[in-house]
C-alpha cells in the first residue's frame, strides 16, 4: 500500500513538473514573438524614410526642427541645406556598405581604417555643431544640444542592448 502511494506521489510530481516546463516554454516563445512585433514599427519608419527622396527627408527633418526650436525662414533655409547634405551623405554610405556586404570585401577594416573612420566621423560632428551654433541663437542652440544629446544617448543604449542580445 505504501509503495502504491509513493508511486502516485511521484507521478503527481512528474505531472506537475511537466506542466511547469510546458508553461515556461510557452511563455518564453510568446515573449520572443512580442519582441519581434515591437521591432516592426521602428523598422517600418526607417524603410519609409528610405523610400522618400532626399529633399523630402530634408524637408521633414527641417520642419521637425522648426516645430521644436521655432526657427525663422532664414534659419529654415540654412538648416534645410545642411539636412539635405546629411541625407545624401547617409545614402551614399548606406549604398557603399551594402555593396561591401554583397561583394567579396567582407573582411574587417584594419586598425588604421577604423581610426580614420572614427576620426572623420568626429570631425564631421564638430563641423555640424559649429554650423548649428552659427545658425541658431543661444536659446535655440541650448535646446537643440539638449535634445541632440538625449537622442544620441538613446541610440547608445539601443546599441548596447542590441549587442547584449546578440551575445546570448
Amino acid at each position: 500500500m505504501t509503495s502504491l502511494i509513493t508511486v502516485e506521489l511521484k507521478t503527481k510530481k512528474m505531472k506537475y513538473s511537466l506542466l511547469l516546463a510546458a508553461v515556461f516554454c510557452i511563455s518564453t516563445v510568446t515573449s520572443q514573438e512580442q519582441r519581434r512585433v515591437k521591432k516592426g514599427p521602428q523598422n517600418m519608419h526607417g524603410e519609409f524614410l528610405q523610400d522618400l527622396a532626399p529633399d523630402e527627408v530634408a524637408t521633414l527633418e527641417t520642419k521637425k526642427m522648426t516645430l521644436d526650436l521655432d526657427l525663422t525662414e532664414g534659419q529654415q533655409n540654412e538648416i534645410y541645406a545642411i539636412k539635405l547634405d546629411q541625407v545624401n551623405k547617409r545614402r551614399t554610405k548606406t549604398e557603399s556598405r551594402k555593396a561591401k556586404k554583397e561583394g567579396v570585401q567582407n573582411e574587417k577594416p584594419s586598425k588604421e581604417e577604423r581610426f580614420q573612420h572614427l576620426n572623420n566621423r568626429l570631425d564631421a560632428q564638430i563641423a555640424h555643431k559649429k554650423k548649428m551654433k552659427q545658425i541658431l541663437n543661444t536659446e535655440q542652440y541650448q535646446k537643440w544640444q539638449k535634445s541632440h544629446n538625449m537622442k544620441s544617448n538613446r541610440q547608445k543604449l539601443r546599441r548596447k542592448a542590441k549587442f547584449r542580445h546578440k551575445r546570448r
